[in-house]
């Protein structure tokens, strides 16, 4: 009976390295985590997990009897040394987490890594934006990083997780193909504003159809520059680069043109990979820009484009 109270709980035998409070390697963003100790049974110790959302993970020694229960969740893993401890979380999810999404509701935001399949690799995940959970897959903060790449670098990733980046396409498409995604881009401008476009699907294709935009369900403030009916209508556009013209415009490669890779048309209302040219420019449509709110002739100070799962 007791199992089915605690049936969110898994309980594991650490078979080579084990919890101890001397050693303990986690990998977090922000401030060390809160440790609590208490003489408990395991049963008790469960329970303690299951009754207080502020514990994400707990271990029980057996032969202290000693509950350790901590208010931050690890990332990636625990690396511990060996004692006969139990390991008591809510989730499997929670040590090996498929994306964002499955990272604790509490936990700061910052560099995880996550396993969606057999391959793992290193995110951002935004728990304060939107909410919690959103894998970040482009951000642009301050010019520091040049993003007029070419296919290579847009399909692998670059940049710094934590401050200007791009995830890699090929990462893109791996996670937005499990399991229905929505997407958020969030953008600020250099006199403090900012704005946001939440979009219901969202997801792209793989190699094979170059990277295709899929995205439908507007709703925000920014207006929507993703689906403006038309020849620049982005939605189900391949991706482009400034070696890799995949646009539909027949007289030049747009990527080139507009110093931004992107899912262009013939070519954009979007261009969130221009160039970093700082608040408004003489030139046509080569910034940062996101048309339905600043026009072309306006490059944004910041953008944030993260996706996560529907619940």
């Amino acid at each position: 009976m007791i199992c089915d109270q605690i049936y969110s709980l898994y309980v594991e035998t650490q078979k080579e390295k084990f919890l101890t409070d001397k050693n303990i390697n986690i990998s977090l963003a922000g401030s060390p985590t809160k440790v609590y100790k208490e003489e408990r049974s395991l049963i008790e110790c469960s329970l303690r997990l299951l009754n207080n959302d502020d514990i994400c993970v707990a271990s029980y020694d057996t032969e202290t009897n000693m509950c350790m229960m901590y208010t931050f969740c690890f990332s990636p893993l625990i690396d511990v040394s060996n004692t006969k401890t139990l390991l008591i979380h809510r989730d499997i999810s929670v040590l090996r987490p498929r994306d964002c999404s499955d990272i604790h509701p509490r936990s700061l935001s910052g560099v995880y890594t996550i396993y969606p399949t057999d391959e793992h690799f290193d995110v951002y995940c935004d728990m304060d934006t939107a909410g919690p959970g959103w894998t970040v897959f482009q951000r642009r903060t301050d010019g520091t990083m040049d993003f007029y790449q070419g296919w290579y670098e847009f399909e692998i990733g670059f940049g710094n997780l934590e401050t200007e980046c791009w995830l890699g396409n090929k990462y893109i498409h791996l996670l937005t193909s499990i399991g229905k995604k929505k997407l958020y881009i969030y953008l600020e401008d250099f006199e403090g504003n900012s704005t946001y476009a939440e979009y219901s699907d969202f997801s792209i294709g793989d190699a094979t159809t170059n990277y295709t935009l899929n995205v439908d369900g507007y709703n925000g403030t920014a207006g929507d520059s993703l689906m403006i009916t038309g020849d620049r209508n982005q939605n189900s556009m391949m991706f482009s680069t400034k070696d890799r013209d995949n646009d539909r415009y027949p007289d030049y490669d747009c990527a080139q043109k507009y110093k931004g890779a992107w899912w262009h048309n013939m070519c954009h209302w979007a261009n969130l990979n221009g160039a970093y040219l700082g608040g408004p420019h003489s030139t046509f449509a080569d910034g940062i820009e996101w048309f339905t709110w600043k026009g072309y002739r306006y490059s944004l100070k910041s953008t944030k484009m993260m996706f996560k799962g529907h619940l």
